[in-house]
């Protein structure tokens, strides 16, 4: 099927929760996939409090820079789920 009709989807590993980790994590995705976007990244799990808006801010840079179309959430609370969601608009 082309790349088009696929949808592909990583997660940043709990290790790599912060900014840079982050903006990492992702370029190994691309290249271990071999694609130039994924469809869906997201963090493993919730991000301590204070890296969840530079990783959030991160996620989008991403999806705004056309490395990711949609940021996911994983093992969030809904309190966590709400503040991403604040963070991302």
């Amino acid at each position: 099927a082309p790349r088009s009709e696929l949808i592909l989807g990583s997660k940043v590993p709990s290790s790599e929760l912060t900014a840079s980790g982050v903006r990492k994590s992702l370029q190994d995705s691309l290249k271990r996939l071999q694609t130039t976007y994924l469809d869906i990244y997201m963090p493993h799990t919730a991000p301590a409090e204070e890296q969840l808006t530079p990783v959030m801010r991160e996620l989008l840079d991403a999806k705004r820079a056309g490395l990711i179309r949609t940021i996911g959430a994983s093992n969030f609370s809904p309190s966590q789920l709400r503040r991403a969601q604040d963070i991302t608009g």
